[in-house]
């Protein structure tokens, strides 16, 4: 657990490599996630928390395809412990659409999501944190397909949950802040896309660090909303300075 920990705390400073060898390390000799050595449910349980950290990570940096094969090994090992409503099976669940939705497959991932909402609908959870998850995915494949209305209506239901909770400052509150900007970027709502650009910045400073990864997708986001402004000068300095902190969390690669 001390390891898991260690690497947690990497991955949230962006230090993915490091995180990446801790965790393969808690695999041991099973690479593969397979369970040999395990003993009961609760080491399956672990290794699952491992896959799932590490699709997590895989997908921060853009490699879908390992992403994918890590979370549908914590699929598989949960599937055998946890019911389908369960908030460990559904929080895979969602991970493997976000990264469909990266892979452009669009109506694949809407169904899923669908599917989650109606078992989520089934155990009374329309108000619980997982839903406003749930609804931020779903939310950013409406923007994906120009359905910008319907994608604005899903993240600001999302919103309201965690205000509900109050979860208005945590990192899901920064995905739906950066999507809402998003949104109306698209609908040349320049200033509303702004001011959700500004609420998930002034986030991030205040609970991750003014050089936290998320600052990468931030400042991205805003360099393309002054370039259609035609204010070519403030999005040259963003695109710049941006570049220095992708290549410093992301590598020289990655798509930001």
């Amino acid at each position: 657990m001390e390891i898991f920990s260690l690497a947690n705390g990497e991955f949230l400073k962006g230090n993915f490599s490091k995180a990446i060898d801790l965790l393969v390390s808690l695999l041991g000799a099973n690479p593969d996630g397979s369970t040999g050595q395990t003993e009961n449910n609760k080491d399956e349980l672990f290794l699952s928390h491992v896959h799932e950290k590490l699709g997590l990570i895989y997908q921060k940096l853009d490699l879908f395809q390992k992403a994918l094969e890590h979370f549908i090994k914590a699929l598989e090992i949960r599937f055998k412990t946890c019911s389908k409503g369960h908030e460990d099976v559904i929080s895979v669940r969602i991970n493997i659409s976000e990264v469909k939705i990266s892979l452009a497959q669009f109506d694949q991932a809407e169904k899923e999501l669908l599917e989650i909402a109606s078992i989520l609908h089934h155990h009374n959870k329309e108000n619980e944190e997982i839903y406003a998850r749930l609804l931020t995915a779903l939310g950013l494949i409406y923007i994906k397909k120009g359905k910008f209305e319907q994608g604005i209506e899903v993240l600001t239901q999302a919103l309201n949950i965690m205000k509900e909770k109050h979860k208005e400052e945590s990192p899901e509150s920064i995905r739906v802040f950066l999507r809402l900007g998003k949104a109306y970027y698209c609908r040349a709502q320049y200033e509303d896309s702004r001011s959700y650009l500004i609420k998930a910045e002034n986030l991030v400073y205040k609970c991750l660090g003014k050089d936290h990864y998320e600052m990468v997708f931030i400042n991205n986001d805003f360099g393309i909303l002054h370039y259609e402004l035609a204010e070519y000068k403030q999005a040259t300095e963003i695109f710049e300075k941006n570049l220095k902190l992708a290549k410093r969390h992301f590598g020289e690669n990655h798509s930001s």
